[in-house]
């Protein structure tokens, strides 16, 4: 037997889909409003965080895929505050993430690069900064040194992604991408769906070791399953095995100096294909191998992470 739908009660099914989303993304940014500026860049509008004194040595942070400025401001920020009080922190959501706009070609590693740049010279001008990038963050923060070298003293890469690699991205990527049907995914499905999948998608970026307790509620995980912030992201690693093999040949140019945390537990990304690889091509890069953590060194071990900062500021 079939159960019978009317067109009314049908009708409210529907109307209930399509403003689902829009009742998420309303709930999300009010549990997790902006913790920085809001200021304007060609194209749009960028969500920028600080902490430290206006004038002292500014270190960019650049968060990774399915991230925003939270991933700093409440775990390795304060702890390099309070032993390096000299520096600057500015951490920015990256295109479409967070509270940043999505700027129009933003899934290209060259406009990420120039979003980033042009706050960096508009908040710290004639000053070059550190860079600081993980996971997908890493490949927007050795493009900003190839593109920019007058803005980029040094670049601290965690567990970064950077060349390109075997096999398809994950389904949902994929789906989110589909030129049919993406957007009705990343609209009626991801806010209904997403969530229950966050825990695990969590853990795996941590694993072996277990994430710190209430993370995804610091970090402002539920953020992401916005449609507009999911679609972002989708396009994003979408695009990165085109990206990363044409950035790759520009590796051997870089003049700054590159230290790269990876971990010997990553599962996330392969570190032979990514840290080792930038290690062999990036001239005097330096390769420090942390004990676990998965794909999350700056929090396995964070005072090394800020020790390094901390030399190439110097």
């Amino acid at each position: 037997m079939f159960l019978k739908i009317s067109g009314g009660l049908l009708a409210l099914i529907v109307l209930a889909i399509g403003l689902y989303p829009f009742v998420y993304s309303g709930s999300a940014e009010k549990r997790f409003p902006p913790i920085g500026r809001i200021i304007p860049v060609s194209g749009g509008n960028a969500h920028v965080w600080e902490a430290g004194p206006a004038g002292g040595a500014p270190v960019l942070f650049i968060h990774g895929a399915s991230s925003n400025v939270r991933e700093w401001a409440f775990w390795l920020v304060p702890q390099m505050n309070k032993v390096a009080p000299e520096l600057r922190a500015l951490t920015i959501d990256r295109p479409g993430h967070g509270h940043s706009d999505r700027v129009k070609g933003a899934e290209q590693l060259a406009v990420q690069a120039r979003f980033m740049a042009e706050i960096l010279a508009r908040e710290a001008p004639g000053m070059k900064a550190v860079v600081v990038g993980h996971s997908y963050g890493g490949a927007v923060a050795l493009r900003l040194a190839i593109d920019r070298p007058d803005l980029v003293k040094g670049v601290v890469l965690l567990s970064p992604a950077s060349h390109p690699y075997p096999g398809p991205n994950a389904w949902y990527v994929r789906a989110a991408n589909h030129p049919i049907f993406g957007r009705l995914f990343a609209w009626a499905a991801v806010p209904a769906l997403g969530p229950a999948g966050a825990k695990g998608g969590t853990d795996s970026v941590f694993a072996p070791q277990p994430a710190p307790e209430g993370y995804s509620e610091r970090l402002g995980l539920p953020l992401l399953f916005r449609p507009s912030n999911f679609a972002a992201n989708a396009a994003d690693i979408g695009a990165t095995k085109q990206e990363f093999a044409a950035q790759k040949p520009l590796y051997p140019g870089i003049t700054a100096r590159v230290v790269i945390f990876s971990t010997d537990t990553d599962k996330v990304l392969l570190p032979r294909l990514h840290a080792e690889a930038l290690a062999r091509e990036i001239p005097g890069a330096r390769l420090v191998v942390v004990e676990g953590g998965g794909h999350m060194p700056h929090h396995r071990d964070a005072p090394a992470v800020i020790a390094a900062i901390r030399a190439l500021a110097q």
